[in-house]
């Protein structure tokens, strides 16, 4: 199955502010590491794109994206957008015949089990 999008990564808007000295967001930053090691493991560059709360990418794309990756915290859990965002990519591979693990999630902060979306309370949380 080929898909438009190889991964989606869904943040809270301000998990990927830039301040102090930084030049580019939490969030950017971990699109750029999560790049290099799937070009040197790939053999080639991934499409990955960021959906912030409030950007304007459309419900479709969600239908021609490989994977999701969920930057959780606290922010994340609380913004009504991103929970939309997951359950709309999770309906949407449920749906799919390959019956494959699509979703991860990243901590971006430390959340306790019952902090974290019902959806992805089961999913192994990378940090």
């Amino acid at each position: 199955m080929s898909f438009e999008i190889d991964v989606l990564i869904v943040f809270a808007d301000r998990d990927n502010e830039v301040g102090g000295n930084a030049q580019i967001g939490w969030v950017s930053q971990f699109k750029k590491f999560l790049e290099l090691m799937l070009e040197q493991v790939l053999g080639e560059k991934p499409n990955i794109m960021l959906k912030g709360e409030f950007d304007s990418m459309t419900s479709p794309k969600l239908d021609n994206a490989g994977l999701l990756i969920s930057i959780l915290s606290k922010d994340f859990t609380q913004s009504s957008r991103c929970m939309d965002h997951v359950e709309s990519f999770c309906r949407i591979a449920d749906a799919s015949p390959q019956k494959l693990n699509r979703v991860f999630k990243v901590l971006k902060e430390p959340l306790s089990i019952q902090q974290q979306p019902a959806r992805l309370r089961e999913l192994f949380g990378y940090e």
